[in-house]
């Protein structure tokens, strides 16, 4: 402890700690009162020590000049015996200091049990785990030889997309945009490339350029079915498929949020063709 008095670290309730684990707090106030304890041993035991050697110092000041050899030999033995006891006094306080770290030792097995044990039985939710909605589809349909399908579900406080195509999938989990903003991925099939995302409802339509290939198509809102899983009826979806290049890699998309007006909406938006060698690509 450094002679450092328990009373003189306040220990703020719950200050500092994720309110979600309340062991913490209790673990602290512990070894604090175990280390108080150990603290009173330790000065309790160097008190008796300075008593004991202010005895023997006195014993020997007041001794006759013409004591006999025996007195003089019990004499010498309470000397002994003091140095014996001011021998055991820095073994006691060894003793207080070993105790203190056990005690630190199995209050952090416990707690670490006792945390575990409320995470995994249910007891209290854990910091690290991620809760995920369901799946939920939302779109899907043919292109050409193609199959594809759009889901979304919640991942923490993140929208995600997930959108198959034949034997491919393709998958982005991010913030959920603003009402004026879009979150885009592409993905490609041997012949076709799929630009896909989340678009807030300000955006009605969405307009994809990639190399000399443009396309455009209308957002539409994730649906009933959504919402059933906690998943907003403000952000809309969008599908944008475009033909490949033939013999080239995939171009940079550039896609543009527009408005019912026809009115675009804050800058362009680049995006990657997934699997591809695209050059130049920024993420």
């Amino acid at each position: 402890m450094n002679g450092l008095h328990p009373e003189e670290h306040e220990l703020d309730p719950q200050g500092g700690y994720d309110p979600e684990l309340p062991f913490l707090y209790a673990l602290e106030r512990e070894i604090a009162r175990r280390a108080h304890r150990a603290y009173e041993t330790r000065e309790h035991q160097r008190l008796r020590a300075l008593r004991e050697q202010a005895r023997t110092r006195r014993g020997g000041a007041g001794a006759p000049l013409g004591a006999s050899a025996g007195t003089g030999a019990r004499r010498r033995g309470g000397k002994a015996d003091g140095a014996r006891r001011r021998s055991l006094a820095p073994a006691g306080v060894r003793m207080a200091r070993r105790s203190l770290t056990l005690v630190a030792l199995l209050c952090l097995i416990g707690a670490s049990a006792y945390g575990a044990g409320r995470i995994f039985s249910g007891g209290a939710p854990s910091p690290a785990a991620v809760t995920q909605s369901a799946f939920v589809r939302v779109a899907g349909g043919d292109s050409g030889p193609d199959r594809w399908s759009l889901r979304v579900y919640l991942r923490g406080d993140e929208l995600c997309r997930v959108l198959v195509v034949a034997d491919a999938e393709s998958s982005r989990c991010s913030a959920p945009p603003d009402s004026h903003s879009l979150g885009v991925t592409s993905v490609v099939s041997p012949t076709r490339r799929y630009v896909y995302g989340i678009a807030g409802v300000a955006v009605a339509r969405v307009s994809v350029h990639a190399g000399s290939a443009h396309a455009s198509a209308p957002t539409r809102p994730l649906g009933a079915a959504a919402a059933a899983v906690g998943l907003s009826r403000r952000e809309r979806w969008f599908v944008v498929i475009l033909p490949r290049p033939v013999g080239e890699p995939d171009p940079s998309a550039t896609v543009q949020a527009v408005d019912a007006a026809g009115n675009p909406l804050g800058a362009p938006v680049s995006d990657c063709a997934e699997g591809t060698e695209t050059q130049r690509c920024p993420r």
